[in-house]
């Protein structure tokens, strides 16, 4: 998020699956008046934050790469986050 943490405060990015079948979520964090924002990477769970990293303003964005998890043949795949980047 772009500006003071704030609780239940999400950013649009972009949302692309790969061809091994990860999805990606790539929110970019240098348009507009990024420049001079605080940056965070919050993780929340319905809701509620119960993880916050302020990151360095010179951040120009982030990206999570969830998996499908294992186990779910024949059924709607469940996703588990394998890696998250910001640079």
């Amino acid at each position: 998020m772009l500006g003071p943490l704030q609780p239940n405060a999400e950013m649009r990015g972009e949302s692309f699956t790969r061809k091994d079948g990860t999805a990606v979520n790539r929110f970019p964090l240098d348009e507009g008046n990024a420049p001079e924002s605080e940056k965070w990477m919050a993780c929340s769970y319905e809701g509620r934050v119960f993880q916050a990293i302020k990151l360095p303003i010179t951040t120009k964005e982030c990206s999570v790469v969830y998996r499908p998890e294992k186990g779910a043949k024949g059924k709607k795949a469940n996703y588990v986050v394998s890696d998250i980047t910001c640079k």
